[in-house]
């Protein structure tokens, strides 16, 4: 084991405080001059990190898989990285980014089975209970976009519910658009009796987390489902994620992405985020003509990033509907479960772009906001106490979006 990932084990390892050693010099140092880095990885996945490295258990990488489908995951296991520990912990975030995935589910936007007596069967084969969606009068277009946090490990079937719960409180939106979905949360969902009223996409293969968009049954008319094309410039594997279809007898073009991620406060990959955002209005507007097209996810884009760079008549629903509001999604000042620390900052980094013809903007609020009665997390803060927080549904907050037909 080096010394660099030593120190950060004798770290991770660290009694209660009340009994706590004193770090190294060179751990104490190392952890001031990487404070920003460590609010971009989890806690978590370097306490899971360190403990695998302490235990000598060897992290398997897909980059010598004989299928040959190393794609963009080669180039992210070489980036650079500040620090020693810092580019072992991404070369195993990223390795799980790209590893096979099993999964049961459904074919790709495929309902779900049918049981003998008609009732819908989820992933498992067994008999979904759901409750009737509330039929409505189909005129505008209503969704949810939301980061549900790919972290396994914190009261996931709670959070899970948590986001049904929403679903079902805002009338079962036509389109979910999700980020960061694994195979076991979409295995969870798609378990879920409100999850019965939509068809989904699948879990692709060779990715551990990914973009999914599920349509509702009734309300939504697609018949080709989604695709998903992935960006030429990414070292993370992302991509755009697009389905057509039309609801209420208004023509939709609808995706949903998951832009690049900072690396840390030294490698920001502002410059990736505007390629891959420029991509995917290229794409979108190399798609048949609809009247109607709406991109929605979790774009990670910040001040230093500057201004969206939009084509014309595009729009971002926040700054259009709440002008001078902040609609902070990553919000360490109103989000506990991102613990408790001396600097409170937040970020716009989801967002809902429009370019509308046939609908208009009518609302968008975030969702998600509130804690989950019962649960909690345990967090090591960077003093090594051991906080407990509450959990709410995700790091994220979801956007709920209306759109309203333009009257004639």
């Amino acid at each position: 084991m080096s010394k660099d990932l030593k120190d950060l084990v004798d770290l991770t390892d660290s009694p209660a405080p009340a009994e706590k050693t004193k770090p190294s010099a060179q751990a104490t140092k190392r952890q001031r001059d990487d404070a920003e880095i460590i609010d971009f990885v989890s806690r978590e996945d370097i306490m899971k990190f360190a403990a695998k490295a302490n235990q000598k258990q060897r992290v398997t990488s897909p980059l010598n898989d004989s299928t040959g489908q190393t794609g963009n995951v080669q180039e992210e296991s070489s980036a650079k990285a500040d620090n020693l520990w810092l580019k072992q912990l991404w070369s195993n975030r990223i390795a799980l980014r790209g590893e096979p995935s099993n999964s049961n589910d459904p074919p790709e936007d495929q309902p779900a089975r049918v049981t003998a007596t008609g009732a819908e069967a989820g992933p498992s084969g067994r008999q979904a209970s759901a409750a009737k969606a509330p039929s409505r009068q189909q005129s505008g277009v209503t969704l949810i976009t939301w980061n549900v946090w790919f972290e396994e490990d914190i009261a996931l079937e709670a959070r899970m519910a948590a986001i049904g719960e929403t679903v079902r409180e805002k009338g079962y939106p036509d389109v979910l658009l999700f980020q960061e979905m694994t195979p076991r949360i979409h295995h969870i969902m798609s378990s879920a009796s409100w999850s019965q009223h939509y068809s989904k996409s699948s879990p692709p293969p060779n990715m551990r987390y990914f973009t999914s968009v599920f349509f509702k049954k009734d309300s939504v008319n697609c018949s080709t489902g989604s695709q998903e094309r992935m960006y030429p410039i990414s070292i993370q594997a992302r991509g755009l994620r697009l389905m057509r279809g039309t609801v209420g007898g208004h023509d939709l073009l609808i995706a949903t992405t998951h832009l690049e991620s900072p690396l840390g406060n030294r490698d920001m990959r502002s410059d990736e985020r505007k390629a891959q955002l420029k991509q995917a209005m290229i794409w979108m507007g190399n798609e048949p003509s609809s009247s109607n097209s709406v991109l929605a996810g979790d774009l990670n884009w910040n001040t230093q990033d500057g201004d969206l760079p939009l084509p014309p008549d595009w729009h971002d629903a926040w700054s259009r509907l709440r002008p001078g509001e902040p609609g902070l999604t990553y919000d360490k000042a109103t989000n506990p479960m991102l613990g408790v620390r001396m600097m409170k900052w937040g970020k716009r980094i989801d967002r809902v772009l429009c370019k509308l013809s046939s609908l208009r903007l009518q609302g968008i609020q975030m969702v998600g906001m509130k804690r989950i009665t019962g649960a909690v997390r345990y967090k090591q803060e960077r003093n090594q106490s051991i906080v407990e927080l509450p959990v709410l549904p995700s790091d994220h907050y979801g956007l709920f979006v209306e759109l309203a037909p333009i009257a004639a």
